[in-house]
């Protein structure tokens, strides 16, 4: 009987060591949990948890991307496969957006003879990535756009914002029918009808 007492506080014993061993792990692991992110807010004082972006997608030299060309006159969508652009690589789905942003702001001439309204992401992935230009062909067949500006012709794409040249011929001396066609906009449908202009008027 007295042994079998004895067994019973050994085994107490071994029992108190293993749930204090076991609440001491639990306080180190709690010790250890790494808490930034938790318990911030958002400006309606919702709790949010910090998220770790170093995962995100990214386009790589071996994503396939898709081009599209949306004719907004006569709603035609053609596509095209085309080589990744070295200036894609390593970037982010939103650092894409701003990329497409800023060209949109500053597109290449021959995207703005072409009508060009918008270039926009369509579908983003590791993997494949879709682009879309959307184009307002221009209803006439014009492509230069001659202003008054301070007393001088200034020669603007069809866009009307992109400057082509800046030219020395100075309005009040071309003959009263061109004066009137220059103050009120005046359109060139090609670059050799812009030079025999020029030529004819420059001083």
């Amino acid at each position: 009987m007295k042994k079998y007492g004895i067994g019973l506080c050994i085994a107490a014993v071994l029992l108190a060591g293993i749930v204090y061993g076991s609440y001491r792990y639990s306080l180190y692991k709690l010790d250890n949990i790494d808490l930034s992110g938790i318990g911030d807010t958002d400006p309606s004082g919702n709790e949010f948890l910090t998220v770790d972006t170093i995962d995100q997608d990214r386009i790589t030299n071996t994503t396939k991307y898709v081009l599209e060309h949306y004719n907004a006159t006569d709603f035609s969508l053609k596509e095209e496969q085309k080589n990744i652009p070295a200036e894609f690589v390593g970037k982010t789905r939103e650092e894409l957006i701003e990329y497409l942003k800023t060209y949109e702001e500053a597109p290449p001439i021959e995207d703005l003879e072409e009508g060009l309204t918008s270039f926009e992401l369509i579908s983003f992935s590791k993997d494949r990535i879709v682009l879309r230009k959307t184009f307002q062909p221009p209803a006439k067949d014009y492509k230069y756009y001659l202003i008054e500006e301070n007393g001088y012709i200034t020669v603007y794409y069809m866009d009307k914002k992109t400057v082509y040249e800046y030219t020395d011929i100075q309005v009040e001396i071309l003959p009263e029918e061109i004066q009137k066609k220059i103050k009120s906009g005046n359109y060139i449908t090609d670059i050799q009808q812009l030079y025999n202009f020029l030529e004819n008027y420059s001083s």
